[in-house]
């Protein structure tokens, strides 16, 4: 005798009975549903069945189970897909960065890189100065990552030596770039900041000899238009007229971009001066090689006498015949024919400074 599972009498035709599906066990119809016919139901939808409450049960938690378990394993198998993506991308764009290129005959020395810079920069030079620059690149990229390290580059320049320059966008990144690379790659490389070229203005009006640190002042608060933002302004000297000592005049080293916005006005305002502003754009001339925009201290290239261009320092020179370097250069890579008997620090007579005066002072006035 099968007995019904809800009310434990027997199942007969009378009282006819359903199973479940699951256990197998019966129960009546009636003790199922009043409302509904469930045998009809059963009988006339296909595929249909019928389990008790407590199989019912363990299905439901059987099956938000599995329901979990795929999910998980769908969601684990996602992200292990985009984390792979976003390696291989990662590993593209670092293949990208040092694939081999074919570099200049002649790369430029860091000196005429920062000649256009308005921020100082960081260079970075293997000791093993056979070194090439793509090994160079492929050390700086494993131990300094900009993205993680947050630091915005301005703009990269490969060097002679296996050499590298590389600018940021700012004085903090550019210090922030500096101690990392310091610290992870000192002892393979010479790590060092350089700053970069500041053009200098003179003004003419002063009524008194003014301190530097009161000139600064008058000019930064009574400038507001030409000094705003993150501003460089030094007074380097002032000194009276010569043609009325009642008179004075400062010359100023001041960044790039205030330098545009001060030759564009053409004056400016120290107290209750109204200055007049001339330029005092001045290249520098090394006095090891002679070239110019860097100076003796960190010059790569040989000696060259400054009077006779001969490969030896001016305190050996015996030479009676002057000849500038430079302008021996210039004709060279020109294809000119300037005058060259001179001396290289004559600025008067030297084309080759001429050019590089002017060249630097396009250039500065070409920042935006």
């Amino acid at each position: 005798m099968v007995n019904c599972i809800y009310c434990n009498t027997t199942v007969s035709r009378t009282k006819p009975a359903v199973f479940c599906e699951a256990c197998k066990k019966n129960a009546h119809a009636s003790c199922i549903s009043n409302s509904i016919d469930i045998l009809s139901v059963l009988k006339n939808v296909p595929g249909l069945s019928w389990k008790c409450d407590e199989c019912r049960g363990n299905c439901l938690f059987i099956n938000e189970k599995s329901v979990n378990t795929v999910l998980s394993k769908k969601i684990d198998a996602s992200l292990g897909q985009i984390k792979n993506e976003i390696l291989a991308i990662k590993d593209e764009l670092l293949n990208h960065a040092v694939k081999e290129t074919n570099p200049p005959a002649d790369p430029p020395r860091y000196s005429d890189v920062l000649r256009n810079r308005t921020q100082p920069a960081i260079v970075i030079r293997p000791k093993n100065t056979n070194q090439s620059v793509t090994q160079t690149k492929t050390d700086i990229l494993k131990s300094v990552d900009p993205v993680e390290d947050n630091i915005h580059l301005g703009k990269v320049c490969d060097i002679k030596e296996g050499g590298i320059v590389l600018g940021c966008k700012s004085k903090a990144d550019n210090l922030k770039l500096l101690s990392i690379a310091k610290e992870k790659l000192g002892d393979s490389y010479v790590i060092k900041e350089v700053a970069g070229i500041n053009p200098r203005v003179r003004i003419v009006g002063l009524s008194g000899e003014y301190s530097d640190e009161q000139i600064r002042s008058y000019l930064l608060k009574g400038n507001p238009d030409v000094f705003c933002g993150d501003v460089e302004c030094k007074v380097l000297k002032t000194y009276a007229v010569k043609k009325n000592n009642r008179i004075f005049q400062s010359v100023l080293q001041i960044d790039r971009v205030s330098y545009v916005r001060v030759m564009t006005a053409g004056y400016l305002l120290v107290g209750y001066d109204c200055c007049k502003v001339f330029d005092a754009v001045e290249v520098f001339r090394c006095f090891k090689c002679n070239e110019f925009h860097h100076g003796s201290a960190s010059c790569q290239n040989e000696a060259s006498c400054p009077i006779c261009s001969g490969k030896h320092e001016i305190k050996q020179c015996t030479s009676i015949t002057k000849q500038c370097s430079n302008c021996v250069k210039l004709n060279s890579k020109s294809n000119l024919n300037v005058p060259i008997n001179h001396a290289a620090w004559d600025k008067n007579q030297c084309t080759a400074f001429t050019n590089a005066t002017e060249k630097l002072r396009r250039d500065l006035l070409a920042v935006k």
